[in-house]
């Protein structure tokens, strides 16, 4: 396979990274001073802020490791077992984010009810749903790719 086959999806991951990067050095700085003027739900705050950044975590290291697959499909290998265990830590690790912002939900709940923006409440939903979806999907496809090479054995192994 041609290396330049994943060069879309590595300047997606390139560019989805420092995304999420600059918004944890740039923007959300700006926010930890919204519990210092609102007292009454300054906790809310600080736990939807500390979530956020404790989810790029596993956030970087899945990315990391996507990255790793996209390597093993340049290099030929995307039917083997890495590739297989990649995609299932990338899984583990959409899920892991999906977690811990489905466990920060009521303190949007609370932080959206104390600023009066409901709009908080959806974003809490979506930062919770999305990587759940992605999760599934990522466990799905590798179901499907640890199929195909238990197939690609079987025939292999064939005379």
């Amino acid at each position: 396979m041609q290396r330049g086959s994943t060069i879309f999806l590595r300047l997606a991951v390139v560019t989805i990274g420092l995304g999420v990067f600059a918004l944890c050095t740039l923007l959300l700085p700006s926010v930890w001073h919204v519990g210092n003027e609102y007292p009454d739900y300054a906790f809310a705050v600080y736990v939807v802020l500390g979530t956020l950044y404790v989810t790029t975590v596993p956030y970087f290291l899945g990315l990391f490791r996507a990255w790793r697959v996209l390597d093993m499909i340049d290099a030929g290998k995307a039917f083997t077992l890495p590739a297989v265990n990649a995609l299932g830590f990338v899984s583990r690790c959409a899920a892991a984010i999906s977690l811990l912002y489905a466990l920060s939900l009521p303190f949007f709940y609370l932080w959206a009810d104390g600023d009066d923006a409901p709009g908080l409440v959806v974003i809490g939903m979506v930062l919770t749903g999305v990587p759940l979806v992605l999760s599934v999907c990522l466990a799905v496809l590798r179901r499907l790719l640890h199929e195909a090479i238990v197939l690609k054995s079987e025939n292999d192994l064939t005379v």
